[in-house]
């Protein structure tokens, strides 16, 4: 891909994080909001299968000129606990996954990049808060950031601009009520 032309004048970073539902599902509504204004967005979806179907994709699927989906992790680490050697593994693709976004900021592909889950792998501790740090740091002015996940930590959210915090009062999960097609896939 060749160098584009930056859309906005001034890109923020943006969280959404906590217990709560709902991050992924901000992040993809201000994605389907950019995309109807003709901005491009990169989306990486750290932690999750690369082959789960969620219906965002097929949603996504018509938008291939100005969006890029990517999931940089082979397993579902929430769901099955992994050996070292998977976790050493995942986290060289998370590493990865960034040096891939950084480059993008350099060469202005995209307006909008949303890290969904980056913050749970945070937690998780598969990357390092000074690698996120440095990533953010490195964003251009007119690139926009959503970060999703469990916590955030106080020095990433004092870079950011926007910080929400979904936080869970009651979930159907509690009463056994399972995933749902449509509604959280």
């Amino acid at each position: 891909m060749d160098k584009a032309i930056p859309r906005l004048e001034k890109g923020i970073i943006q969280i959404y994080f906590g217990n709560g539902k709902g991050k992924t599902t901000a992040a993809i509504g201000q994605a389907i909001r950019a995309l109807g204004q003709g901005l491009r967005i990169y989306m990486s979806q750290f932690l999750k299968p690369m082959d789960a179907f969620s219906g965002e994709m097929a949603i996504f699927e018509g938008f291939k000129d100005n969006f890029f989906f990517h999931r940089p992790n082979h397993s579902c680490f929430l769901e099955n606990p992994l050996t070292d050697i998977e976790m050493e593994k995942e986290k060289s693709l998370i590493l990865d996954e960034i040096a891939s976004i950084r480059e993008c900021f350099h060469r202005s592909l995209f307006d909008i990049f949303i890290l969904d889950e980056l913050l749970t792998a945070l937690n998780l501790r598969m990357v390092e808060e000074s690698h996120i740090i440095d990533l953010l740091k490195s964003k251009a002015e007119y690139v926009e950031i959503i970060l999703t996940g469990l916590k955030s930590t106080p020095k990433i959210s004092d870079m950011a601009d926007l910080v929400t915090e979904m936080r869970l009062i009651k979930h159907p999960y509690q009463s056994g009520l399972k995933a749902r097609q449509g509604i959280e896939y």
